[in-house]
């Protein structure tokens, strides 16, 4: 093993602690995973790079979710895209075509970490984004159904966002006549949860991540985070009721059958 490998293997074996270790709390993450993004220059390349600056950002992401920082989400998630942009176009420029199959799967699967991560600040334009960069994929590589399913499921979150232009169930249906169903199973199997409309207005998108901010300060008062979501839910309520004049619904209070 040469130097720059023994060093490579070094740098994630510190990943993998941090990002392994269920027991630390989400604050002491961050604050480990940014120090680990300042030695970035110890890595023997920018693909080396790139990988570890995503993957880091993803779990500081998640953290951010779990603190009830949401507002926080947007410069990494912007960050992420470009990073993933970047390995995708080193991996199909320098792989070979019978691999070409394995990149795009990768590919997929960091997309798809993006999308959890934009679905938990319920910013749909984000995940319209990533299917419509994972469909373009599936289509460079030749597979369709994986490209109808993408394309599908953009659609569907275009669905969600104030005078976004996207196609219905039944003009997917009318546009991909040989895989209707394909695009029947994505839509028969969409169940999300419930979600205030207003969510996807101009005048709440204006102010979330100020009440954001608000919402955070309020549960730090308190000396301690959220326990459990209805907490969160019931302060962003009030703040946006008295501090923007915005009526909003909780998800409890739209989806009282499910258990949170």
């Amino acid at each position: 093993m040469d130097e720059k490998q023994d060093i490579s293997m070094t740098f994630w074996r510190d990943f993998n602690r941090v990002y392994m270790n269920r027991d630390m709390p989400p604050a002491e993450k961050v604050e480990k995973l940014l120090a680990l993004q300042t030695r970035l220059d110890e890595l023997p390349n920018e693909l080396s790079k790139w990988n570890f600056k995503f993957d880091s950002n993803v779990q500081i992401c998640q953290c951010y979710v779990k603190l009830h920082q949401k507002y926080k989400l947007t410069p990494l998630v912007e960050e992420c895209k470009k990073l993933v942009e970047a390995i995708t176009r080193y991996e199909f420029a320098t792989q070979p075509k019978n691999m070409l199959g394995n990149v795009a799967s990768r590919t997929g699967t960091r997309y798809q970490e993006m999308i959890d991560v934009c679905k938990s600040k319920n910013h749909q334009r984000d995940v319209a984004f990533c299917y419509g960069c994972v469909a373009k994929i599936w289509e460079h590589v030749g597979n369709t159904v994986y490209c109808v399913r993408a394309i599908v499921l953009q659609n569907i979150a275009l669905s969600f966002v104030p005078n976004a232009v996207f196609f219905t169930r039944e003009q997917l249906l009318e546009q991909f006549p040989d895989h209707t169903s394909v695009v029947d199973k994505v839509f028969d199997t969409f169940h999300a949860l419930k979600s205030d409309p207003i969510e996807q207005t101009e005048r709440y998108l204006a102010v979330y991540d100020q009440a954001e901010q608000i919402i955070q300060g309020l549960i730090e008062q308190e000396g301690r985070l959220a326990r459990c979501p209805d907490q969160y839910w019931n302060i962003k309520k009030e703040v946006l009721k008295f501090h923007f004049g915005i009526e909003w619904k909780t998800p409890r209070q739209l989806n009282p059958k499910v258990v949170f």
